[in-house]
């Protein structure tokens, strides 16, 4: 006998077709309320969410030069929240995935987000510029006598608690309607949302990703000394090279 709440995959599917593009298998432990919870708050977009590790897995080699490094640490994100290097034994909590742009970073940082919300998992994908607007387009409606919504401190709590966060394009803001990214001038407060969101992720050990076509030395001149050193000490720093794969679609 199902328990009430509890969804079939054929009725989750049926109710909620949006599962269809992050290709989830329901299972009778995930809640109907649990799981559209999930899919809404991982904002991961279809357009990224049509993509699994198994497509980076499938590669031809001469695809997969250059990015076998970024894509074994995504799968190490998929099934645990540490990254072990075997050789040292140092241990860090996530990556940066740095390179040119057409390269998979975004889609392969998504996949860690898109398998623990499978598993029924709470985790978030953002851009950075979206993480940004949604601290500070909070800061005139919580002064506002009769509002009750979110402050800016919840929006930033949300994204320094999340059991999984990817944050995508560090320092950028994309145009999408003119299809340009630039980085424009690091104010102080989009330093400080940044960096409270960062340490308190180091301090508590939470798992992070972050894709970004900058350098290491773009993102040290784009950020204040205290955290570049959160960044270099948590999370493993990796060049992806190779074939771009823009124009790469699965069948």
């Amino acid at each position: 006998m199902k328990a009430q709440g509890v969804l079939g995959m054929d009725e989750f599917q049926h109710q909620h077709p949006e599962a269809e593009c992050l290709g989830i298998q329901t299972c009778r432990c995930i809640s109907d309320a649990r799981m559209r919870d999930l899919l809404k708050g991982s904002q991961v977009p279809p357009r990224i969410a049509r993509y699994s590790m198994a497509d980076f897995h499938s590669l031809p080699d001469d695809m997969k030069a250059g990015k076998e490094v970024a894509i074994a640490i995504a799968q190490q994100l998929c099934e645990a929240d540490e990254v072990p290097n075997d050789e040292t034994g140092e241990v860090k909590f996530g990556a940066v995935f740095s390179g040119k742009a057409g390269l998979g970073k975004t889609v392969l940082a998504a996949q860690p987000v898109i398998e623990r919300v499978k598993r029924g998992e709470a985790a978030i994908w953002i851009r950075w510029s979206d993480m940004i607007t949604s601290v500070q387009s909070l800061y005139g409606k919580s002064q506002t006598a009769d509002y009750s919504g979110p402050t800016p401190d919840d929006a930033i709590s949300k994204l320094q608690r999340a059991p999984f966060l990817c944050i995508d394009e560090l320092f950028v803001v994309r145009d999408d309607q003119n299809q340009n990214e630039q980085v424009p001038p690091i104010s102080p407060d989009q330093l400080r949302i940044t960096m409270n969101i960062i340490d308190y992720r180091y301090n508590y050990y939470l798992p992070t990703v972050i894709p970004t076509n900058l350098t290491e030395r773009q993102i040290a001149q784009c950020s204040s000394t205290p955290l570049l050193q959160r960044l270099q000490e948590m999370f493993w720093w990796v060049q992806m090279d190779g074939e771009p794969l823009r124009f790469w679609r699965r069948a």
